[in-house]
């Protein structure tokens, strides 16, 4: 025949399909990367052995069917074809082997039940807030010889499936969730702006959707390398040499555990003593106003806004008062890079502690930086109107100009102190009245001495993979440096984090807190404020659906034990 493989039959119906159906069916959430894993992680034969009889018959808990097979419950299949579910589970009898109906399909239990009166019938269940609607939904399915409830223990609400909230995803008005009556029936017919099943699913456990036409950092990103000059572009988004260790930052990102309380949850935490509304905050990334008139300060009164933690660079276009002065309530560390000339390092340590800003943040990873090929090839250099505004003279116009290479390259070469070890560490935690971190850390070695010095924090971090590549993925590194220190002092990391999961990840693996610097930049070039804004708003929504779908209420109940590395799942 024509269609002789189910991907024969995909594509047919990928034909047929409208837009929002297609992409309810096929989306799975996130990135899709489970989905993906899910079809490629299949399977090897063994020969030389005698099948002249054979059968593909068998017998799963008392029921006999004519193969190993069944059809999983599906929502809402008549946004597939007329008779729905009624026709699957039609076929399914045909076919002798067994059906699933959904809680949420477009026939009812009757419906299908009466359509095969004799076959074999399986009624899966999610609860409902209103036991006594559930408790009728499984009395029904006993009167109507279905012969098992299966019940979804990993639903406490829909994951997010980017496809549906970008379609604003609802169930044609024609028809209904048939196993219902009135708003629970009609209730996927509308969209507050996002995906109406989600909101649905949502409305009962107390969970706001965010709805937007940019619904990951990935559609920020994109839309930012639409806008930004390549100069400026290819500054934000290099990493160093062949950026093997800037990809394998954004590759090398769980397990849930299901049938836990997550009807009251939080993203809050508490780090070095700072509330934060989610444990996330914004990594320093230099030269700001070349994405955005505002640049910093618009960085940090998103931040402001969505209560977490901002970090100024040494080298940013907006200076420690202009931040200080349009945010002066909230929680700022300041990034250090120590110069040839201590006086004005220690300069830069006293007004950041005159202006509030709450910790010392000293990259240990640049007595240089990292040959960044794409600057150099660009010849970058500062635009004239914008200066490193921590600065007066040369240092604060240096990057403006290029002997052949990139401009900033040179600049560092320049002005930083290339000579630095951690007896240099010792002295700013001797001078300075803030707490320091040391960013940059890779390895225990590391991470162990760093304490040693005097440091309240460890970032784990390889810079974006902008100084040497080949070096771990920083959540590689991760769990290495708490290991080695987490019992004594705060662990962070950042690289790499564009979604909730990542977070989840993360904090798994022992991190306190994660910072994200380019998906920010990304949310600061395509909206301002409002962009980045955006951006940790998604991010919250990811992080509050995977700690709700792994069973976790609040941050403090993330644990090891939810992850494994990938490896572990890849012994077929």
């Amino acid at each position: 025949m024509e269609l002789t493989s189910v991907d024969d039959f995909r594509e047919r119906a990928w034909s047929l399909l409208p837009k929002g159906p297609l992409d309810y069916y096929r989306s799975g959430a996130g990135d899709e990367y489970s989905l993906r894993l899910n079809q490629s992680a299949f399977d090897r034969p063994t020969y030389l052995k005698d099948v002249s009889e054979r059968t593909t018959k068998t017998n799963v808990l008392g029921i006999n069917m004519d193969m190993p097979v069944g059809i999983a419950p599906t929502a809402m299949q008549r946004m597939a074809h007329p008779e729905g579910e009624v026709a699957n589970a039609k076929a399914a009898a045909a076919s002798g082997v067994l059906f699933t109906l959904s809680t949420i399909a477009t026939s009812s239990i009757e419906e299908v039940a009466e359509a095969t009166p004799e076959s074999n019938k399986w009624f899966q269940l999610y609860i409902y807030r209103d036991r006594e609607l559930t408790k009728n939904l499984v009395r029904r399915a006993e009167k109507n010889g279905y012969k098992a409830i299966v019940l979804t223990v990993d639903a406490p609400l829909f994951g997010l499936r980017r496809r549906d909230v970008k379609n604003k995803f609802t169930l044609a008005p024609h028809l209904q969730l048939a196993n219902f009556v009135g708003e629970k029936a009609t209730g996927v017919h509308n969209s507050e702006g996002g995906s109406g099943l989600l909101e649905y699913r949502c409305s009962y456990r107390g969970l706001s959707v965010e709805a937007m036409e940019l619904t990951s950092v990935d559609d920020f990103r994109e839309r930012a390398w639409s806008l930004l000059p390549k100069g400026p572009l290819d500054y934000y988004r290099s990493g160093a040499g062949d950026e093997y260790s800037l990809r394998l930052n954004q590759s090398a990102f769980d397990r849930p555990t299901y049938l836990k309380d997550v009807s009251e949850r939080t993203t809050k935490t508490n780090v070095l003593g700072i509330n934060m509304d989610m444990p996330v905050g914004i990594a320093p990334t230099a030269m700001q106003r070349m994405a955005h008139p505002e640049g910093e300060v618009a960085n940090a009164k998103a931040a402001a806004a969505s209560g977490v933690l901002f970090t100024l660079s040494t080298i940013a276009t907006s200076s420690i008062e202009e931040v200080a002065e349009a945010t002066p309530e909230s929680n700022k560390w300041f990034q250090l890079y120590i110069y040839r000339d201590r006086e004005l390092t220690k300069n830069l340590v006293r007004r950041a502690e005159k202006n509030g800003y709450k910790a010392i943040v000293l990259t240990v990873d640049a007595p240089l930086f990292g040959l960044r090929r794409r600057d150099v090839k660009n010849k970058f250099t500062l635009a004239p109107h914008l200066q490193l505004a921590n600065f007066v003279g040369e240092k604060a116009t240096g990057v403006h100009n290029s002997e052949g290479g990139s401009g900033l390259l040179e600049y560092v070469n320049k002005q930083f102190d290339d000579s630095i070890t951690w007896d240099d560490v010792k002295w700013l935690v001797e001078f300075t009245k803030l707490p320091v971190i040391a960013k940059g850390i890779l390895t225990a070695e590391d991470a162990t001495t760093a304490v040693q010095c005097g440091c309240r924090g460890i970032i784990v971090s390889n810079h974006g993979a902008r100084q040497i590549d080949g070096v771990p993925a920083s959540i590689e590194a991760l769990p290495e440096v708490v290991a080695a220190v987490g019992e004594r002092v705060t662990v962070m990391m950042d690289g790499g984090i564009r979604q909730g999961t990542d977070v989840f990840k993360a904090l798994a693996l022992g991190a306190k807190l994660v910072f994200i610097g380019r998906p920010a930049i990304w949310g600061l070039t395509a909206d301002g404020q409002r962009g980045v804004e955006t951006i940790l708003k998604i991010i919250k929504n990811e992080l509050n659906i995977c700690m709700a779908i792994a069973g976790c209420p609040t941050v403090s109940d993330i644990s090891r034990k939810y992850v494994v590395h990938e490896s572990y799942y890849s012994k077929l």
